[in-house]
């Protein structure tokens, strides 16, 4: 055998061991930022409009995302870039964090290590959930403002009945308020939160979700929530 093949296959295995090494001590890394994993995903019952509201709000699509495939830590992340199933992931990811966070489990952290924590929690999430079971957990634990946690406590908040009995506009106003819950809040910004609505009815119709006509008559409907202003 040449001498110059020699030498690449033992490159070659060299660099495939330095490959292997990198890929388990990332995955040791993985293991050792997750001391609490989730519970579990949260069923809630979602209607159609607020689902594909929900994916708008997540990933700018009204299309249920796969989720990512995030092996090996950290590393497959980054190739990934900005898709719209990563998004999914890192919401629901900082999410669950949160959540461990407010248990007392573990205390805030600084900005470096809290990021990569949160990138666990979203690994973990897209290796063990559904897109599915991952945006129906979102819709439980995200915060609409007044001390409100989740679509179905913000639903008979803002309009006094279940998520299952809103209209379309109702449905549009509370997933619009979710991308900035105090500066959308209904109550104190009215004319912000209208302009929101538009854009997420807008989207729901260019997504085939609702026709043009039902876009329409949304439009048309006040706001129709009392709550006032607390801010």
């Amino acid at each position: 055998m040449p001498r110059w093949r020699r030498v690449l296959r033992i490159l070659l295995v060299i660099a495939t061991g330095l490959i292997l090494v990198c890929v388990a001590g990332l995955e040791l890394l993985y293991q050792s930022l997750l001391p609490v994993v989730p519970d579990g995903p949260i069923v809630a019952d979602l209607p159609r409009v607020v689902r594909a509201g929900l994916w708008i709000d997540i990933t700018g699509s009204p299309e249920e995302q796969r989720m990512p495939f995030l092996y090996p830590f950290l590393l497959s992340a980054l190739l990934q870039g900005d898709s719209c199933a990563l998004r999914l992931a890192w919401s629901v990811g900082r999410m669950e964090l949160s959540h461990v966070v407010s248990s007392g489990v573990l205390t805030p952290e600084r900005a470096i290590k809290y990021q990569l924590r949160s990138m666990a929690y979203a690994t973990w999430v897209a290796r063990h959930w559904t897109p599915d079971q991952a945006i129906q957990t979102y819709s439980t634990r995200v915060w609409m403002a007044d001390d409100v946690v989740g679509l179905p406590n913000a639903s008979v908040h803002y309009f006094g009945v279940p998520l299952n009995a809103l209209s379309v506009a109702q449905a549009a106003m509370l997933v619009g308020q979710m991308q900035s819950p105090n500066p959308l809040h209904p109550g104190c910004h009215p004319d912000r939160a209208l302009a929101r609505r538009t854009h997420i009815l807008s989207r729901l119709r260019e997504g085939g979700v609702i026709s043009a006509e039902i876009e329409r008559e949304a439009n048309e409907e006040p706001l129709g929530t009392d709550v006032e202003c607390r801010h």
